[in-house]
């Protein structure tokens, strides 16, 4: 899955206020945020940063583009 979302990120690279983050739950503990499975993926929107949608059904960059292409607030645009 890793590499699907490296290449998802770099696609989406220059999308304002986009950040694609990884980190390892096993390794770092958040208050509050529970990681059942892994690899599991959380979309934090604008003005919701204490409500994350767990992004499910999602396996390959393809998907995980148009996920977030129909969850951002704003229309993305990957040829800026």
């Amino acid at each position: 899955m890793a590499p699907e979302l490296d290449r998802a990120a770099q696609r989406l690279a220059k999308v304002p206020n986009l950040v694609i983050g990884k980190m390892d739950a096993t390794a770092n503990e958040i208050e509050g945020l529970n990681v059942g499975a892994y690899p599991t993926i959380k979309f934090y929107p604008a003005y919701k940063k204490h409500s994350p949608i767990e992004v499910k059904d999602v396996h390959n960059e393809e998907q995980i583009v148009d996920w977030l292409k129909q969850h951002l607030s704003k229309k993305v645009d990957e040829d800026l």
